[in-house]
């Protein structure tokens, strides 16, 4: 079985075009991302949301002239969220395995506090994205 890319049909960049030329604000972009990357988290494994996704995303981003090093962060920030929230949450399943005595609800339960930290820090970034910069410009 031969797999075209994607590239070649122009797909991605139509999509980007479509998306950019739809005239959406840059919060409803961003909190839509951030709402898909949470949904394929429930899932997919972070690894191919990563691979499926982002052809699609960063044209979308460069469209909106976003810094693409705070988009990794983003992502990166949901790709963990992914892995310790339900149903697929691998490092759930890690957890378990190292200690089996403890039942999955319990340790499901005992990472809500950090989803909703992390979903804080999305939230933080998102309003003021100069602070995923400030180690890389020497602050």
């Amino acid at each position: 079985m031969r797999v075209e890319p994607v590239e070649r049909d122009r797909v991605v960049h139509e999509d980007a075009q479509a998306v950019a030329g739809a005239h959406v604000e840059p919060w409803v972009l961003f909190i839509s991302i951030n709402l898909l990357l949470i949904f394929l988290g429930c899932f997919m494994e972070t690894i191919a949301i990563i691979v499926v996704t982002m052809p699609v995303l960063v044209p979308v981003v460069q469209a909106y002239h976003w810094n693409l090093i705070w988009f990794g962060v983003v992502v990166v920030i949901n790709m963990e969220m992914a892995l310790i929230h339900p149903p697929v949450g691998l490092n759930l399943f890690v957890v378990q395995s190292v200690a089996p005595d403890v039942p999955l609800r319990r340790i499901v339960l005992g990472t809500l506090p950090y989803v909703f930290i992390m979903a804080g820090v999305l939230a933080l970034i998102g309003i003021c994205p100069q602070l995923t910069m400030l180690l890389f410009n020497g602050a």
